[in-house]
């Protein structure tokens, strides 16, 4: 299994560096399809400028502050829904770990131990950006 959730990391981070390469704007900053990965790749790869939302739980501000942001570190952080609750996957492009930044509206690390990655990617929704701060690459 974690070779599996290896791979998709992987796959991510190689679909994110294709789409930096488009120059298609973003209208919005939320699709209504489930797909985080899609919702990674479009945000990240095609947004012009920094999004931050008003009213960051400070729990994810400060999970935000620790990861280095050097200019050429992108960092984002998503709101979603998944099983009637919201849940935050905070992305790092420095990061070798897909989904190990998944966390419960309290701040709670996902344990990838009791839950299906394949399951929650497939069944969470409503995914919205409300963090980025693009960097160069």
């Amino acid at each position: 299994m974690k070779i599996k959730l290896l791979l998709k990391s992987f796959l991510l981070v190689f679909a994110v560096m294709l789409s930096a390469c488009q120059q298609d704007e973003v209208s919005e900053n939320e699709l209504p399809k489930s797909d985080l990965f899609a919702v990674v790749q479009k945000t990240v790869g095609n947004a012009q400028e920094q999004i931050v939302e008003e009213n960051l739980p400070e729990w994810l501000s400060d999970v935000i502050e620790s990861i280095p942001q050097d200019g050429f570190n992108t960092v984002a952080a998503f709101k979603g829904r998944w099983e009637g609750d919201v849940v935050y996957y905070v992305y790092d492009s420095y990061a070798s770990c897909l989904l190990c930044s998944t966390f419960k509206s309290d701040g709670e690390l996902f344990d990838w131990e009791k839950t299906d990655p394949f399951e929650f990617m497939d069944s969470a929704t409503d995914w919205k950006c409300i963090y980025l701060s693009k960097g160069k690459i």
